[in-house]
This record gives C-alpha cells, structure tokens and sequence, in this order.
C-alpha cells in the first residue's frame, strides 16, 4: 500500500503545472464554507466562479436608507453559481454592463478563482467597484466577469455591488432611526456598503484560495470612473484602511466636485418632495416601493440639471463630502496628506471626453453656444482657454469640447494627483494612459456610436477583464498582445506592488517576451513617466500633458457652480 501510495503522489505531481501541488481550498463539490454558511459554486472552465454570495442584509423595508448590516447565517448550502441582481436602477450603459435583472435585495459578491495554486502562496484579491456615475452598472454583468483575468493573473478577482441612485446616495445627516431608535449618519451609503462587501473578502477570502495571512495579505481595490472615484474616498477613510493594501483607480474624474451637506439637504428636500414626504421624514420614504423610489430619485435629477453647467451632467446622486470622515474634496485631502499610503496604479484614456459630450448634445454644436460655454466655464482664463482650445472653424465643435472634457475632468487632474502623492513622499506612483479603440465596434450600441474607433471612457474593461469573449466578440491579435502586457502588468501589481516584477515561473512563462519597464511615475528627478497602452505596442513616455495640463492647474479642479434647487 505505501509503494502504491507514493507511486499516486509523483503521478499526481506530474499532472499539475510547474510541478507544483494542485490546492484548492475548496473540495472538488466546490463547496466552501464561510463565517455567515455554506455556498457552492460553480466550474467556469477557465476558474471557479461562486457568483452573487451575500455580503449584506437585504436593505429593504426598515432597513432601506440606513447602514448595510451583515448577513443572517444561513442553513444548508447556498448556490451561488449565476449573476445576482443589480441594484435598483434604470440601467444605461451598453448592454454587456447592465444587470440582466435588478432588486432592491442587491448586496451580493461574485468571486472567481483559479483553478489551482501552491497551497505554500495563496492567491492575492482583486476586488473591482463598478462605474456607472454611482447611478446604473453591477457587479454582476458580462464586461466585469473575472474567470479569464482569474486565470491569466493567478488572482482571485471579486466583483461587488452597492446601492446607487437615492438608495444608495441620499443625504440626511445625523438622525435618528424611526424604525430602531438608533442614532446614525444617513449618509454616503454606497461607500459603507462598499465597505462591508471588502470586510467581507478580508474575513472570508483565505475559503476561496485567497491569502490568509493577516500580515502578508494582498488586497487590491479598484474601480473604474465612479467605482474608481470611490476607492479614493477610500484611501481617504481610516475605517477602510486595514481591509485592503494597495489600489487601482481606472479613469477617475477628479475634476468633478461633489456636494457639500448643504447642497445635498436641498437636493433631499426635493426628492423627499417628489416621493410625497416631508422633508427628511424616514418612515415615509420607507413606505413608497421600490419603483416610486427611483422614479422620485431620476425626477430630482432631472429637475436639477442645468445644460449650461456641464459638470452636474455627469452626476447627481454621488459621495457628500465636508464633514466626518470625508472632510474635504478629494484632491484637498491627498493634498493635506489626508489619505493613506499604499502602493497606487492610476491613468485614464486618451478620449474620456467623448462619450459625455455627444450625449449632452446630441446635435451639433455651433462655434458661438462653444465660445459661451467655454466663457461661463472658464471665467477669468477664457482667453487662454480659448487659445489653448480653440473651435474649429466652422461645423461640429464636440469634438474640441470633448477634449476640453476629457483634459480637464480625466487626464490633468490625475496627473495632478500623482505630483500630490510624489509630493506627499509617496513611494509608489504608477501612471498610465491608453490609446486603443475596440475593433468590434458592435459592442457599442447606437446610443454609443460616437465611440466607433475611439478610445471612449470604459473602452478599457473588456481589455481589463479580458472579458469580450463573453459579448460573442473576438480580439484582433494587436488587441491581444496589448492585453497581454495589461494583464502582465496588473498580475505582477496584484502579486509584488510593483508591475514588473512576476511571482511565479508560470506568470513569467505568459508574459510577453519583450515586457517594457514601467518606471515609477517619479523615477527621476524632473522627469514623469507613464506606461502608454497602445494597439501598436506598449511603450514608456515622459512628461505626458506637459504643454496641456499647466493652465488647467492653475485653474483649479472641481470648480463648484451654483446648483439649481
């Protein structure tokens, strides 16, 4: 029996990659059990998928507009082997980014990982935050699906939902709970949902072949546009401070300014107004269903927006900052030290702008409503605005105000950023910019064609997630070979904190032979770099936005306009 036993051993090491041990932290039921139960998951082929387990209460009834809760155990074995519902929304994102159903039961995870590993070096955590202007999107849609970057980057990736629109972004302040008599702050619950699901993947992760070790632990959050706008309120909170090491932020507005608890009142006024309640009276807004709710939250929206201040466009519902623990906007705070200091990837798209614009002005722009736009914006520097942007002659001015956009919301002010955190004696800054336009131009619908060859806000994700597979579409081979340094990249960031270094012989083994060196964003003295993605190579550039961004600086970022109530 012992010869015969030992012969099944060296078999058994034959068979996994790199002579390495399979391990698997689950059986091969794909049954795992968790401090709240027991789920069981689902075989992707390429990784392990345990899709929609829950990280928080249903946040209905008396539990809706108040801090998430964890979960109730539960009995039995839970499947957990298909999306869960996106929250409550009117989803308008391209149709491979929307929750194929919704509900306001939506504090659900979905988790992918690998299909083997050492059981000596458990996996680090990607966890990703959504986009969508804190307004539409999940975690639980096609672009986002983790099995493939799982796999490539011997991650575990995590995907989360969080209560958006009203639900999720309602400002009331300081109350009192009718329903429990406790007292709370009614405020930024989106980002306190965010952060039970990453309290969650701490406690729980090391089940589903995550990093155990509290010391050693290897967690990653990222988003991208709202979802990254959140992980920087994040870097700002020291309650979210231990749940994770490093981060990503993918296409951050930071030029956009948030409300003040001021202006979010007013707007909680009118929407309280809207659902037929007295201002701030909780038991009433609990009353109203779920579809009175969002209609009353899209009727505040749109009784605010004013075409003539382009910046509340891009959002209404979102974060409230100036007291507790967000007092100040973003970029005041990374400029007061006020954040925490982790290991930092950032870098936006060359055409962020586009998208925005030609749904704002879904006709053309005539030169002079550009010029009076680019006044009221710009105020005091309008005439080296205008020289710095000048409109084209005649015709279609999106085209430059797209540019303005995507300069002065995306790009300078990220740049702006990453000086701050060099500024700050940040030890490490990554920068990067991406410049590819998806070949399967289907993926973008009608309502999108404007992005038809260019490289649009969120034309990044299915490159991230190496996900277009899942939308029936293909890669060109440039495509691929820019993804394969992107998932590169990212692999040897999740694994080291530094996106040039590979783990494992296997990571090494898939990497592109001729990987260029990412330098820090300060690697030297006078100089800035950043890592261009490109359909014609990956390459390092200096100085990027150098003759752009000086003015914009100087101008000040999320410049607050007068909201409208």
């Amino acid at each position: 029996m012992a010869v015969f036993h030992h012969f099944l051993v060296a078999v058994f090491l034959l068979l996994t990659p790199s002579g390495s041990v399979a391990f698997l932290p689950f059986g091969s039921n794909l049954k795992v059990v968790t401090e709240f139960g027991e789920v069981e998951g689902v075989d992707l082929r390429e990784s392990y998928g345990f899709l929609g387990v829950p990280f928080g209460k249903p946040p209905v009834g008396t539990l809706r507009f108040t801090e998430p809760q964890p979960p109730d155990a539960w009995n039995g074995t839970l499947p957990v082997k298909e999306y869960p519902p996106g929250c409550i929304q009117e989803c308008k994102e391209p149709p491979d980014g929307c929750p194929l159903t919704i509900s306001e039961d939506c504090l659900y995870l979905n988790i992918w990982t690998p299909r083997s590993n050492s059981s000596a070096d458990p996996h680090p955590v990607f966890l990703f935050m959504h986009g969508g202007n804190f307004r539409d999107g999940g975690g639980g849609v096609p672009i986002y699906d983790g099995r493939y970057l799982a796999e490539f980057a011997d991650t575990v990736v995590v995907t989360i939902n969080y209560r958006l629109e009203a639900f999720g972004w309602l400002y009331l302040g300081n109350i009192t709970d009718p329903d429990s008599g406790k007292q709370f702050s009614l405020a930024n619950l989106g980002l306190k949902d965010q952060r039970l699901a990453m309290k969650f993947v701490h406690d729980n992760i090391e089940h589903f072949g995550g990093d155990p070790n509290r010391v050693s632990m290897r967690i990653t959050i990222s988003g991208q546009s709202a979802g990254a706008q959140s992980v920087g309120f994040h870097l700002m909170s020291p309650e979210s401070d231990p749940l994770f090491q490093q981060a990503i932020m993918f296409s951050n507005p930071f030029g956009l300014p948030y409300k003040t608890p001021e202006d979010a009142i007013k707007m909680a006024d009118t929407f309280s107004g809207y659902m037929g309640c007295d201002p701030g009276d909780l038991k009433c807004l609990r009353s109203r269903s779920a579809e009175e709710t969002l209609d009353a939250s899209q009727q505040t929206t749109l009784s605010l927006y004013n075409p003539r201040e382009i910046l509340q466009f891009f959002e209404q519902w979102h974060p409230t900052v100036g007291e507790g623990e967000y007092p100040e906007e973003i970029l005041e705070a990374f400029a007061l030290g006020q954040y925490q200091t982790k290991p930092i990837m950032m870098g936006t798209l060359t055409e962020e702008g586009v998208l925005f614009i030609y749904l704002i002005f879904t006709g053309p722009l005539r030169p002079i409503a550009y010029r009076a736009l680019l006044r009221v914006a710009t105020v005091d520097f309008y005439r080296e605005a205008i020289e710095q942007y000048p409109p084209v002659l005649r015709g279609d001015q999106r085209d430059i105000l797209s540019k303005v956009t995507t300069d002065y919301v995306f790009m300078c002010p990220t740049l702006n950023v990453s000086r701050i955190f060099v500024a700050n004696n940040h030890p490490s800054v990554y920068h990067f910019v991406q410049d590819a336009a998806w070949s399967f131009e289907e993926g973008w619908t009608e309502d999108f064609s404007m992005c038809h060859g260019r490289s649009c806000h969120g034309g990044d994700l299915p490159y991230i997630f190496r996900s277009a597979p899942l939308g029936n579409y293909s890669f060109t081979d440039r495509e691929t070979a820019m993804i394969n340094d992107m998932s590169s990249y990212l692999g040897n960031f999740f694994h080291n904190a530094n996106p040039n270094i590979p783990k494992t012989d296997e990571m090494r083994a898939k990497q592109p032979k001729k990987l260029p060196y990412w330098p820090k964003f300060d690697q030297k003295p006078g100089n800035t770099y950043s890592l261009l993605y490109s359909l014609c190579g990956s390459s390092v550039i200096s100085n990027y936005g150098k003759d752009i961004c000086p003015l914009l600086d100087r101008f000040g970022y999320y410049q607050r306009a007068p909201l409208n109530f």
